[in-house]
């Protein structure tokens, strides 16, 4: 069977799919099952690529920034992450993508441990940061949240200045107020907003654009200087032009940062990520590069998914 797709913005048209595979694929839904019964092959291939993107003897790899290992979460008696074992790859874009309710938002809320907050979370496994499990007690979470920033997907710039919201996190850490200024541009440099902003630093955030609150949001992230940015569908409630912004600073920042994104466009996922995770149903069906996921996928459930039969 010949494997091939027209990929045109989010639209996709799959020619030479597999036919008798999608008829097994209704009578099963029409049986009562929500998914089609099938049997997934083993991820793990010889090529380098999925040793390192899944096995464990790539632990101490320097190309790995995270390690995600046997990773459970709940939220009470509710299991939302499955058993997830994957690898984060250094200084390359990550995409994290899925149907709704998959577990995504779950996974980069827990890589930060933002699900402290919640009272009814609870995890077994682990996430090993710089060779240590970033659930240990001795670990800083403060700390942690400074080398691991958050970007949202709506923007939430502080209600003040423009300044104001970039020097706030620095001025938390101890950042000396002489730096502030140099801090500012950089950062603002970085982000492509200095241009645009530079002669009205003053004021207030609201009042700039939601694209340019957006990239206020992702500056004021990295004025803390983090190793890590996650991002939680950064671009779902932007227009195309301020999408085509973020899309390209997300490749820029990657000479820098590990960059982890959830995003629903699968199209999205293919222009800027290096490699896609894809969860169903809280498990981790397939991890690859991301050219090599879309073009040739391993798994029937992630052709069915890129083909739209599942989603």
């Amino acid at each position: 069977m010949m494997w091939k797709e027209i990929i045109t913005g989010d639209f996709m048209e799959m020619n030479d799919c597999d036919k008798t595979s999608h008829a097994k694929s209704r009578e099963n839904v029409k049986a009562g099952h929500l998914m089609p019964i099938m049997e997934e092959p083993n991820l793990v291939s010889e090529n380098e690529t999925q040793k390192m993107l899944i096995e464990d003897t790539y632990e101490n790899n320097p190309n790995v920034e995270l390690k995600i290992k046997d990773f459970n979460a709940y939220y009470g008696e509710k299991q939302v992450l499955k058993n997830l074992n994957f690898n984060i790859i250094k200084q390359q874009v990550t995409a994290l993508i899925g149907p709704s309710g998959c577990g995504k938002s779950t996974l980069i809320k827990c890589i930060n441990r933002m699900n402290d907050l919640v009272d009814t979370f609870r995890y077994t496994g682990g996430i090993r940061f710089r060779g240590n499990n970033i659930y240990d007690k001795q670990e800083n979470v403060t700390e942690l949240r400074k080398k691991i920033g958050m970007v949202f997907q709506k923007p939430n710039p502080f209600p003040m200045s423009i300044y104001d919201n970039i020097v706030f996190g620095p001025y938390v850490c101890g950042v000396p107020r002489s730096e502030w200024d140099t801090l500012v541009e950089e950062v603002l440099t970085a982000t492509y907003l200095w241009d645009e902003v530079k002669d009205r630093l003053f004021d207030n955030a609201y009042t700039l654009s939601g694209g340019q609150q957006q990239r206020l949001c992702i500056a004021r992230a990295l004025s803390i200087k983090p190793e890590i940015i996650l991002m939680d569908e950064p671009c779902s409630a932007l227009d195309p032009i301020a999408t085509a912004k973020i899309e390209d600073l997300i490749l820029d920042l990657k000479k820098h940062y590990t960059v982890i994104i959830v995003t629903h466009s699968m199209a999205q996922a293919r222009r800027v990520a290096k490699y896609v995770a894809f969860l169903y149903m809280g498990e981790l069906v397939e991890v690859d590069e991301s050219e090599k996921f879309f073009n040739d996928p391993l798994c029937d459930r992630s052709k069915d998914y890129i083909c739209g039969r599942i989603g």
